[in-house]
């Protein structure tokens, strides 16, 4: 539903939408226009169910949902957008590699143009990742994002199982060309050999 009314040839426009999707999206809006639209006064709230974003990254998933809470105030462009976006009940999986995150808190507060990423993600299994840093909103997307693994917990139950710990970056545009660095270290960490290639060889040797 969407309204505007304006009380003369040149007051601005008083905006009110409210949109219910299906899959349970709620947003709504109300502020301001000017007559011209190169200024816009706007509130924006509302919640969105993360599952929606499953038929895209099959065959990973995710539950939860996300509240935005936005502003706009100045000419309709990404520099005058404001707000944050959070999520909560979020659960992750990747079931190539192995890995389940429960109970994941993600804030992402947009400014100038910019999204600063602070993600904590318990894993299942033990351990923890978490992601910070900024983020440009326009291309090439500009970013300084710091991956941290504090023994994180990582398996397939056919192949290995092993903790994860150290720290990763990600420097400078992200749409191609960004820098990729950074050291991790596993602990403790079991492989296990399927039965199906080792017929026919040798024992293996102890490893010291």
């Amino acid at each position: 539903r969407f309204k505007a009314t304006g009380s003369g040839p040149t007051a601005p426009w008083a905006v009110q939408a409210t949109t219910e999707a299906p899959g349970g999206v709620t947003l709504r809006a109300d502020g301001t226009a000017a007559r011209g639209l190169d200024r816009v006064e706007l509130k924006v709230q509302g919640e969105v169910p993360l599952g929606l974003a499953n038929s895209f990254i099959q065959p990973r998933s995710v539950s939860g949902r996300a509240a935005l809470d936005r502003r706009v105030t100045g000419p309709p462009a990404l520099s005058s957008d404001s707000g944050r976006l959070t999520t909560t009940d979020t659960r992750y999986v990747d079931p190539d590699l192995g890995v389940v995150l429960e109970n994941v808190s993600i804030t992402i507060t947009l400014a100038s143009g910019r999204a600063q990423l602070d993600v904590n993600a318990p894993v299942q299994g033990g351990g923890r990742i978490a992601v910070t840093g900024p983020v440009a909103l326009t291309r090439p997307y500009s970013g300084e994002l710091r991956v941290t693994f504090d023994n994180a917990r990582v398996r397939d139950p056919s192949l290995y199982d092993t903790t994860v710990s150290g720290t990763i970056t990600l420097s400078g545009p992200l749409a191609g060309g960004a820098t990729f660095g950074g050291r991790l270290a596993l602990g403790q960490t079991e492989i296990r050999i399927p039965s199906s290639i080792t017929g026919g060889t040798a024992p293996i040797p102890n490893i010291t």
